[in-house]
């Protein structure tokens, strides 16, 4: 895969070639800020980078679109691809979409009306990378702290070892394309050795399959140990599940030492029981010995015990069932009725309380008016006058001194008045006195007490009628009890009944358990015996095959020296170009070392990486010394990499000044080192003709005439990479 054109769209459609030759060296010679370093990075771009890094200014301002014309075979009249991309939106850095067309000998560069987006980057590394011959793979990434997830190998990991860009060439720590970007350098490490051929396209596929058949193999293992355990100890087996069969009485022979009959008698105890040799349980009404039942012709004859048992079970299994929920119903209500009486009882003894407290009371306050007892009963109210001299009034009464109330002893009328005797009744008893609210009078007393006593003959009357309801209430809950008494024996003995069932049930389950144990383990012995195990065997042989197979082709030790020898030769390659352009530290040998991604040159001291070697001269010698030999094994070998090497600025180093630069012209001291590094270059293209490409942009315009042959584009006195009247019509504009 070479590069035939370049191409600049203008906005208005118009459009700058830069042609190139395949199979040869093409310098593009001219002044600084012409345009040269923007072509590596425009191929970039059309190889399917996302990111837009096409330098600032007239290129940005003034192309919609790129475009590339390439060669996919060193056969001129082979197949070609053109790749366009358009430019990004102002303000966005990347962009996916492209335009991918296929075509012969005759497909050119497409006019600025036939553009148009057909593809994105994705498909465009993928197709483009197939036709060069990148097969599908997966390569696994090895990278410290990298992402594990296998990935594909592609164009754009290809086009890092195609493309030196200014900064890159002269670096002393960075020898690669974007090696300096994160995860690019891993991914340097992972790639180089699958385009060098060291590594099968195929290699993580294997190794997928290489993990499937280590866990098959494992499987086989554990299943041939299985079996080969079961077969030894077999007799211990069989003897343990015998002993079992017969503690769950499916067999009587428990004696047994041979094998064959162990599993003799084991076989039968998988067999249904003979009729007449089962019993039923008494709790399901049956008795000892076969069943005998009218047969569906109407005469007698033996009925199975496994068919009477079932009848009788069913039967008494819904009478037991219907009996009990109408035991447990009557419980229930046996039960509410008890509370009912209970309850009664205590609101009699609760109001029994309550009546004590009130009697007691009430004899308290009987006793406190008995006391009136002993004063006379009140008199009789009688009329006054002449006619009964017994009567006189309080006003007759004779005073302290004796003397009678006329006048001429004791307080006059005249002096207190009419009120100065207040009534008896309203009167204190004691001091004579008025009071505000007269106190009762003693027959008022008398009567209270006698409503009192009548009270308290009421109250003695009571509890007997009580006691008689108590003892007729306790009377009822005893009767209660002794019928929930007989109503729970009742459930106890449904209850027991059907334990029993459950019981017959259970063990019939055991049994059955039993059964199942022994033809499942008969099962595993005859499996690990014979031709079980020898199936086994070859499984376990045909596993270990399949591994030994896979773990050959894979062999780690084996990569690693398929890698080494590759790098070898590209280190033969490397010595003699660093010869040829008379760099240092040649003598011993030059080599790539692949885990550091650096050049190391060994020496008598030990080896000595790129870092450590002086010069700007140095480190672009052993740049182009790297990146040749590559190509050369990548030619020689047909591995999967576009057939191009594009370099910017080489001969940085020895340009001194900014003058010197635009003349073209070397000091007479570097103008060895500047040709020996084009020679190396050009006679490498030739050598290799028509399978390699080079592409230097460069200020150097050397006199010597294959250089002059080699000059594609002359980029002085005006002339650029985006022609002068684009920017001059856009400006006036």
């Amino acid at each position: 895969m070479q590069l035939l054109a370049l191409a600049l769209y203008a906005h208005d459609g118009r459009r700058r070639d830069v042609a190139f030759q395949p199979g040869r060296l093409n310098i593009v010679t001219g002044e600084s800020k012409t345009g040269k370093s923007a072509l590596l990075t425009i191929t970039e771009f059309c190889l399917g980078r996302n990111a837009y890094l096409i330098p600032a200014g007239p290129i940005t301002d003034h192309v919609s679109w790129y475009g590339s014309l390439w060669q996919l075979t060193a056969d001129p009249e082979g197949p070609r691809a053109f790749v366009g991309r358009p430019a990004p939106p102002k303000g966005q850095a990347s962009i996916q979409r492209a335009m991918l067309e296929f075509g012969g000998a005759n497909l050119e560069l497409f006019d600025f009306d036939q553009l148009t987006e057909n593809a994105d980057t994705a498909s465009l590394r993928r197709q483009l990378g197939r036709r060069i011959g990148i097969a599908e793979n997966v390569i696994e990434s090895r990278g410290p702290g990298m992402n594990q997830s296998p990935f594909e190998a592609h164009l754009g990991h290809a086009a890092w070892l195609c493309l030196q860009d200014q900064d890159e060439i002269a670096s002393r720590h960075l020898l690669f394309h974007r090696q300096g970007e994160a995860q690019v350098a891993e991914h340097l490490k992972d790639t180089i050795p699958y385009f060098l051929g060291a590594v099968p396209a195929d290699a993580a596929a294997k190794k997928a399959a290489l993990r499937d058949a280590i866990r098959a193999q494992r499987r086989a293992e554990a299943a041939l140990t299985a079996a080969q355990q079961e077969a030894s100890s077999v007799d211990t087996t069989l003897r343990g599940l015998l002993a079992e069969a017969h503690a769950a009485g499916l067999t009587d022979e428990n004696e047994l030492t041979e094998r064959a009959q162990i599993i003799g008698a084991l076989h039968e105890a998988t067999r249904d029981l003979s009729p007449g040799s089962w019993t039923a349980p008494a709790s399901l009404g049956a008795g000892p010995g076969p069943a005998v039942d009218e047969d569906p012709g109407g005469g007698a004859g033996p009925r199975s015990p496994v068919t009477a048992n079932l009848s009788v079970r069913g039967a008494d299994g819904t009478e037991r069932q219907d009996r009990r929920r109408t035991l447990l119903r009557r419980r229930v209500a046996l039960r509410d009725e008890l509370e009912a009486v209970m309850d009664s009882r205590a609101l009699l003894l609760d109001r029994a309380d309550a009546e004590r407290d009130f009697t007691g009371a009430v004899a308290v306050h009987a006793g406190r008016l008995t006391s009136l007892d002993l004063l006379p009963p009140p008199a009789e109210p009688q009329s006054t006058g002449p006619d009964n001299p017994n009567d006189y009034s309080i006003e007759d009464a004779p005073d302290d001194d004796g003397d009678a109330e006329d006048g001429t002893g004791g307080t006059g009328a005249g002096e207190h008045g009419e009120d100065e005797h207040p009534n008896p009744e309203d009167a204190c008893p004691v001091c004579g006195s008025a009071l505000a609210e007269p106190d009762a009078s003693a027959a008022e007393l008398t009567a209270r007490l006698a409503e009192l006593r009548q009270e308290l003959t009421s109250l003695d009357a009571a509890p007997e009628s009580r006691r008689r309801a108590l003892t007729t209430l306790e009377a009822e809950a005893d009767r209660l009890r002794g019928e929930l008494a007989a109503l729970e024996g009742a459930v106890e003995a449904l209850d027991a009944a059907d334990e029993t069932a459950r019981s017959q049930r259970d063990t019939s389950a055991a049994r059955n358990y039993t059964r199942g144990r022994i033809v499942a383990l008969l099962g595993v012995l005859e499996t690990g015996t014979g031709g079980s195990l020898d199936r086994l065997r070859r499984n376990l042989t045909s596993a270990n095959q399949r591994v030994a197979l896979l773990q050959a082709e894979l062999d780690p030790d084996a990569d690693r020296e398929q890698l080494h020898s590759r790098l070898n030769v590209v280190g033969r390659t490397m010595t003699d170009m660093a010869e040829k352009l008379g760099l240092e530290h040649v003598e011993a040998g030059v080599r790539l070392d692949l885990a550091n991604l650096t050049v190391v040159t060994d020496t008598s001291d030990g080896p000595l990486p790129l870092q450590r070697i002086g010069s700007a001269a140095n480190w672009i010698g052993y740049h182009l010394a790297t990146h040749l030999a590559l190509h050369k094994y990548f030619v020689e070998n047909d591995r999967p990499v576009p057939r191009l090497l594009m370099v910017d600025q080489p001969t940085q180093a020895f340009y001194p000044s900014e003058v010197a630069k635009n003349a073209g012209a070397v000091a007479d001291a570097d103008r060895e080192a500047v040709l020996a590094m084009f020679t190396v270059m050009h006679d490498l293209v030739v050598e290799l003709a028509p399978q390699m490409q080079i592409i230097v942009s460069d200020h150097a315009n050397l006199e010597e005439e294959w250089f002059q042959d080699a000059v594609e584009h002359y980029w002085r006195d005006g002339t650029r990479l985006v022609p002068a009247d684009w920017i001059e019509e856009s400006g006036e504009s």
